[in-house]
């Protein structure tokens, strides 16, 4: 940890040994390589070893109360954050019976039992210690508050350990970006509105909502979009605000205008970038599970939050629908973000501030969707990749990006990504226009090295055409030099491809597709892959080499037959 946690850290422990509560806080805060390997109790697992397990395997493991199962380290963290338990709770609610939640209580009782606040790896950070209160504070609405009386007390206990903790130490952060500040923010409001008489409750609701505010605002830009993470990483801080923002309605307690500002904004975003079934686009690092479920966002208020009474309840008037909630179920949704453009056919939404562009139309069996992330974007959470074009349809994904490079190593170099690369360097790009016309949407770009290199004295221009179930691009080189280049185009998982008489053939079980090329270029298929789940599988991707000079133009249209 480093010295302005340290100092927080230490300040807390003093307060704990004067409050006396029975817990014993640990010396120094311990490092996650040192830290001595703890168990869950009730669960007899040995953390961390190997081999993994999936989700499912990790729930089956609960529910053997007792079965020594070997976790990975992540697995392990994932425990100690009890995400599982909203999930067998909600299981449980919806028709699964009490016999799913029993040994649930049962570890998490011993686990409180066991517990030392700020010793062990249950304690690392405090983003950790808040999502604590944000599993609890779902799980406890899910089971209607009806939980054995020592094991409310034992929780209530253990909780005022976690507010004081989240309220000293501050958790670790990338920038003022970071998604895990809002999700500290939101793990204290909701453990004080869900704890009011505890010593801390008081405080820990009021700077929870006004922290979490000012997070979720640093995280988005004017028009909703993540300004420096992953879609995933601000879906997961809009889910902790939408709990914490359920809460204080439950409570009567009023939140910031700066917060429902930002969480309209975001929510607008991430309506308009999912697939309508609660799946984002692979962009970018996928910092933790959904705290719903992986229930798409837009239906999940509807089916946890309303259905908890923790907002407006069933059968409520359209106005008195928390504007947040109804604009992800898409009851009479306000738009506070960008407005769609229309056509006969596309519906494009151009978030200009930090260059994302999302496009559809209606096509057979479903929609057509493309997503242009234009901006550079850095830090951990990050898409690093610019220029990237996503194209999905109703049977297949056509072109993807292949994954998060800090959970797969693997994708680490530029050159597993889409995009225009120059000289050997990735050239950055800058949205310039985004329109439809007719039958057709039409994003253009402009893309040039933000550095030295051979590629310095060019500018590529990217023109995206999108018409149903066909995408072209044409690109032209402009300005001074000669160099190298590379054009590359990742397809999704499950397609094979294939060199043709003219171009290129893909098959995929559920589509073919049809790839034509013009210029002058030397057009190669090469071995990939994509994160699939959680694990990579291969896949083809499209590459385009030659040598780029001004005046030079390539054309390649991707089309479903």
């Amino acid at each position: 940890m480093g010295l302005l946690e340290r100092a927080a850290f230490g300040v807390w422990r003093k307060a704990r040994s004067l409050a006396g509560r029975g817990f014993v806080p640990a010396e120094e805060p311990v490092s996650p390589v040192d830290c001595p390997v703890g168990r869950i109790p009730a669960l007899g697992l040995d953390l961390p070893s190997e081999p993994a397990l999936g989700a499912d395997a990790l729930l089956d493991s609960l529910l053997r109360a007792g079965a020594p199962t070997a976790l990975t380290p992540a697995q392990a963290r994932a425990l100690h954050r009890h995400v599982w338990w909203p999930g067998l709770a909600r299981a449980a609610a919806l028709g699964g019976g009490p016999e799913r939640v029993e040994p649930a209580l049962r570890a998490l009782g011993e686990w409180i039992a066991a517990d030392r606040p700020g010793q062990g790896p249950a304690w690392e950070h405090a983003s950790d210690a808040a999502l604590r209160l944000l599993s609890w504070g779902l799980a406890v609405a899910w089971q209607r508050g009806e939980l054995p009386d020592p094991l409310w007390r034992r929780l209530a206990g253990s909780a005022e350990a976690h507010l004081q903790f989240t309220l000293a130490v501050p958790a670790l952060s990338e920038g003022p970006a970071d998604h895990r500040p809002a999700l500290q923010a939101a793990g204290l409001a909701v453990g004080g509105l869900l704890f009011p008489e505890l010593p801390s409750a008081r405080r820990a609701r009021a700077e929870g909502l006004s922290r979490l505010g000012h997070a979720l605002d640093a995280m988005t830009t004017a028009d909703g979009a993540p300004r420096c993470g992953s879609p995933s990483a601000l879906l997961l801080a809009v889910e902790a605000a939408l709990l914490a923002r359920a809460y204080a309605r439950a409570a009567s307690v009023p939140t910031p205008a700066l917060l429902d500002g930002a969480l309209l904004r975001a929510a607008w975003f991430l309506r308009v970038l999912g697939d309508g079934f609660g799946g984002l686009p692979n962009i970018g690092e996928r910092p933790a599970p959904s705290l719903f479920g992986g229930v798409a966002p837009w239906s999940t208020p509807w089916g946890t939050l309303w259905a908890l009474g923790l907002s407006p309840g069933e059968g409520a008037p359209d106005h008195a629908v928390d504007p947040v909630v109804g604009l992800l179920i898409g009851k009479a949704p306000p738009k506070p973000g960008p407005k769609a453009e229309r056509s006969k056919t596309w519906g494009l939404v151009s978030f200009r501030d930090s260059g994302w562009v999302v496009a559809q139309a209606e096509v057979k069996g479903g929609s057509s969707r493309a997503v242009v992330l234009a901006a550079q974007h850095a830090g951990l959470w990050a898409h690093p990749d610019a220029g990237q074009v996503l194209w999905d349809l109703p049977k297949a994904t056509v072109l993807a990006d292949p994954g998060a490079w800090g959970q797969h190593p693997e994708l680490a170099e530029p050159e597993a990504h889409g995009g225009v690369f120059v000289g050997g360097r990735r050239f950055g790009a800058v949205l310039e226009t985004a329109r439809v016309d007719g039958r057709d949407a039409t994003v253009t770009l402009r893309l040039s090295s933000d550095g030295g290199g051979p590629g310095a004295g060019l500018i590529a221009r990217r023109e995206l055409k999108l018409a149903g179930a066909r995408l072209s691009f044409t690109d032209r080189f402009e300005g001074e030099g000669n160099a190298p280049f590379e054009l590359r185009w990742p397809l999704g998982a499950g397609w094979t491809l294939t060199q043709a008489e003219k171009g290129f053939e893909g098959v995929h079980p559920q589509a073919k597709l049809s790839v034509s090329t013009d210029g002058e270029a030397e057009w190669v298929i090469e071995s990939g892959e994509v994160v699939e789940g959680e694990s990579l599988v291969s896949a083809p991707v499209l590459v385009a080499r030659g040598r780029a000079a001004p005046g030079q133009r390539l054309k390649t249209r991707f089309e479903i037959k």
